[in-house]
């Protein structure tokens, strides 16, 4: 709007368009060349992605394999019929699992739609991940494959007139800059797999902090089965879609007694707590048969780690000093890697903060991630009302300011330059965007102020 007001004044207006309608950036016209070329950059992008989450996690750095066991009874079916549940003790369990969760998916009666439950720790996110590595190097193969994408559920929030497949679309718009228009032609086409991780963290709800604590589990509750729900229909709509969704156990078995069912999906299969037996070997091969003995005598710790995820961090971390509970070991695993030698040239030589700062750091991270219920720390998702000293408040307002005087600057030295010469024209653009720049400094630190 400056530049149109300043242009109109010295008569410009028509060659500032066509320089910048020449110069500026194009419309990407979207193509089947171009969706294609699009999927193979996204393949590539979200493979790495996955590769390095696999690479960094604990279950591969130490191998541990779950058993997985399938569910009978079809999803969102509480009871089987009385023949079917006299052949079993357990009338929920049907067989374990034999082959990989990516496998299993092809099955017949799976037909790519799976549930998968399992306890806090039990590694149902590193699932999720190993199937999104197998689907992904099929799609690298075969164009007609569908494209495995990971979304969160901690994410999703019910928005009048927004569907669930709009709001995947927004997803792959904010994270990988995937135009809405191709994102939903690869929904009509099954060419998008979502697998949808953490439908129990979906826990954010409008003033809460002014709702009593029975009522906000129950508001909580009510966003979980709506977004089941949402999910439902989506997969009406897209009946030859595929997706898994991930969920703890008994979290899912407590929407189910509030009728809340992905009957959507065709099978679940439950990732199963470690025996005894299974322990007592994986401390064994690592060389840990004192933990072992330690664990026998320890009932607690014992439990603690029938958790494939707390008993990997007590293989990594355990020399024989007394661990208690979760919170001890936790401070211990962290105390670990800080001092693993392989994560010392992630600062530059002498700027690496020392244990202290590095807890303070990862403390104020985890309360802004608490806070804005948050289970995935992205950058580009830092928001300036996390700035806590008013000295970091105001250096944001003045380089917010300068950011957008500098950008009317150009403009306008662009727009009087045509007319009056550049050298004019820099010195009434520099001038122009400085005051402009204060203007919006203090427009918008006041109104930053009052949100």
């Amino acid at each position: 709007m400056a530049t149109a007001a300043v242009a109109a004044l010295i008569g410009n207006l028509d060659k500032i368009f066509g320089f910048l309608g020449k110069y500026g950036p194009q419309k990407q016209t979207i193509t089947a060349e171009y969706r294609q070329k699009l999927r193979q950059q996204l393949i590539d992008v979200v493979l790495l992605q996955v590769v390095k989450r696999l690479a960094d996690s604990l279950p591969h750095k130490i191998q541990l394999d779950l058993r997985r066991e399938e569910e009978r009874q079809r999803v969102g079916q509480r009871h089987l019929p009385a023949n079917q549940a006299a052949a079993s003790a357990d009338p929920f369990i049907h067989r374990e699992v034999d082959v990989s969760t990516a496998e299993f998916l092809k099955r017949d009666d799976v037909q790519g739609r799976l549930l998968i439950l399992g306890e806090p720790g039990a590694g149902k996110t590193n699932e999720l991940l190993k199937v999104a590595k197998a689907m992904l190097q099929q799609a690298l193969d075969a164009d007609d494959a569908p494209l495995p994408i990971i979304f969160e559920l901690s994410e999703w929030s019910q928005t009048l007139g927004v569907t669930f497949s709009h709001w995947l679309s927004q997803q792959l718009k904010e994270k990988y800059a995937v135009p809405i228009a191709v994102s939903q032609q690869w929904i009509k086409q099954n060419q998008l797999m979502p697998l949808l991780d953490g439908l129990d963290e979906l826990r954010r709800v409008d003033d809460a902090e002014n709702t009593l604590l029975e009522k906000l589990d129950k508001k909580r509750q009510a966003k979980q089965i709506q977004c089941m729900r949402a999910i439902n229909e989506f997969l009406d709509v897209h009946p030859r879609i595929r997706m898994v969704v991930c969920c703890r156990r008994l979290e899912y078995e407590a929407l189910e007694y509030e009728h809340g069912y992905l009957n959507r999906l065709k099978r679940k299969i439950y990732l199963q707590e470690l025996n005894n037996r299974q322990i007592e070997d994986y401390s064994t091969v690592y060389g840990r048969g004192l933990l072992w003995e330690t664990l026998q005598s320890q009932p607690t710790l014992l439990e603690l780690a029938r958790s494939p995820l707390f008993l990997l961090m007590l293989v990594a971390t355990y020399r024989g000093q007394p661990i208690h509970n979760a919170d001890e070991l936790l401070d211990l695993y962290i105390e670990r890697q800080l001092d693993d030698l392989t994560h010392q040239d992630a600062y530059p030589r002498g700027k690496a903060p020392n244990i202290g700062q590095t807890h303070h750091y990862l403390s104020w991270l985890a309360t802004k991630l608490e806070d804005q219920e948050m289970t995935e720390f992205l950058i580009e998702r830092l928001q300036p009302t996390w700035l806590e000293r008013e000295r970091d408040q105001r250096l944001y307002e003045i380089s917010i300011g300068l950011i957008f005087g500098l950008s009317i600057g150009v403009s306008t030295g662009l727009s009087v330059g045509l007319s009056f010469g550049m050298i004019a024209g820099l010195f009434l653009g520099w001038l122009f965007g400085l005051l402009f720049g204060l203007v919006s400094w203090m427009t918008f630190g006041m109104h930053w102020k009052d949100r």
